[in-house]
């Protein structure tokens, strides 16, 4: 018996890992000629580095309207923030909106990774 709990355990294991590593490996394609990518982080955070031609709306301050002034809501956008959490926020509420292509990079490094820089 306790052996079959042991290999149930290591089956379960496995696939939970296969699962979170095919997750974290699989970045989407995203047409950054097209996307809008959106800062949601604070002003002084964002004046303390950001990614180029990246838009700042803090996320205590955007709005459905100031998006639609920026984008159709079948645009593609980009967020980031420092770790995510604001941006997962954000693309929440984008959602709710109504927006069909928002991609939470997480954070500057992801962005510039999906965008291949340096």
């Amino acid at each position: 018996m306790k052996l079959g709990t042991l290999l149930l355990g290591l089956l379960v294991f496995f696939l939970l890992w296969k699962n979170i590593e095919s997750k974290s490996t699989t970045a989407p394609t995203i047409d950054f000629d097209k996307a809008i990518v959106i800062d949601v982080r604070s002003p002084k955070e964002f004046a303390g580095g950001h990614i180029e031609n990246a838009i700042n709306l803090p996320i205590d301050t955007i709005t459905e309207d100031e998006l639609l002034s920026l984008a159709s809501k079948d645009q593609p956008i980009v967020l980031y923030c420092h770790s995510g959490g604001r941006a997962s926020m954000v693309h929440r509420r984008m959602t709710d909106w109504g927006f069909s292509t928002v991609y939470n990079l997480k954070t500057q490094s992801g962005v510039k990774k999906a965008m291949k820089l340096p």
